[in-house]
């Protein structure tokens, strides 16, 4: 059960005044007697223990209909208001080369299956310095040749696990990296009338590659994005090097440099930041440090669709005050 207005219920702060007053003060209709004794050793009747309880059902009564004016309803949706909280939605890059392996927390994991885990971990909270994104909604982008939406903005963080479950590395037919179309989408699913209600709308970029499909280049993307005010930050995953200085070392550096420089160019234009990493540990420091920068709001969670029970709750306080007054005109009537 929840309430449609609890704030009516502070009034309940005054029933046990209202008792204290009526319990202290003096029945008009008591007799006085110069001594006590002889009246205190007589056996007291049912009536007479029940004298107060037309009383304690008024008591209850009142307190009922304030429990109604505070429209109480059962069932209905839990739903969290959008406002003052963030919208975001992490880009995931899953070609081909997500499947390399990359070191973290002392294991070797593949570079897909650790952004998952990070990135849930960066919503759900792992209690250390990622405390969770629980009052923010949250949509996520897949994109290899071609971006997809897994899932749409949502406060309902719970399902998010099964959905990254079905992210795999791109199959060989679509094994390229459309990072300006991926970023427009996401900045698509941003811009929509609900989303602008946000105080923040942000993207979290993460990918190993450089922009070599789609119809939209990074610069474009970037350009778009802004303009619609959304924040885009960019996490890239750089492998070593060749250790000898060959021509695959040369053309590994040239595309090294590319990558970080359209990635960074990215971020500046839409006024996130970027940073690239080697290892698991440095993207999770990464995320902790744009867990401190993305400030988030409480938002009020409010029910819908329930049934409203004040109806209910007014017929029970009617029958206790039918109740009281019947016993107080019959057999707990008092004279005068």
């Amino acid at each position: 059960m929840h309430f449609e207005q609890p704030w009516v219920l502070m009034l309940l702060a005054g029933v046990p005044l209202l008792i204290w007053w009526r319990l202290r003060r003096p029945s008009e209709a008591a007799l006085r007697f110069y001594a006590a004794e002889p009246a205190a050793s007589l056996d007291r009747s049912y009536r007479v223990r029940l004298r107060r309880l037309p009383f304690w059902l008024r008591v209850a009564a009142v307190s009922l209909l304030i429990i109604a004016l505070a429209r109480p309803q059962t069932g209905g949706v839990r739903t969290r208001e959008p406002g003052r909280g963030i919208a975001a939605v992490m880009v995931l890059d899953r070609s081909g080369s997500m499947k390399q392996g990359i070191a973290y927390a002392g294991q070797h994991i593949t570079r897909l299956h650790l952004a998952k885990q990070v990135f849930q971990q960066f919503v759900n909270g792992n209690g250390d310095a990622l405390k969770g994104r629980g009052s923010d909604s949250i949509g996520i982008v897949a994109f290899a040749r071609t971006p997809e939406t897994v899932c749409p903005l949502t406060f309902s963080h719970e399902s998010f696990a099964k959905l990254l479950d079905g992210v795999y590395p791109a199959e060989r037919a679509e094994d390229r990296t459309a990072i300006g179309d991926a970023i427009t989408l996401a900045g698509a699913r941003l811009n929509t009338p609900a989303a602008r209600e946000f105080k923040s709308r942000v993207i979290i970029l993460l990918t190993d590659g450089q922009n070599n499909a789609g119809t939209r280049n990074v610069w474009e993307a970037a350009r778009l994005v802004s303009r619609w005010g959304i924040r885009v930050h960019v996490i890239g995953i750089v492998g070593a090097a060749p250790a000898t200085n060959s021509f695959f070392y040369r053309m590994n550096v040239q595309q090294r440099f590319a990558s970080e420089r359209d990635l960074g160019q990215l971020a500046s234009m839409c006024g996130g930041i970027y940073r690239s990493v080697q290892d698991g540990d440095a993207i999770n420091s990464v995320y902790a440090e744009i867990d401190r920068l993305e400030k988030s709001e409480v938002v009020r969670t409010r029910f819908r669709g329930g049934t409203d029970q004040f109806g209910a709750v007014v017929l029970c306080a009617l029958t206790l005050l039918a109740m009281a007054m019947v016993l107080s005109s019959t057999w707990l009537r008092r004279i005068p």
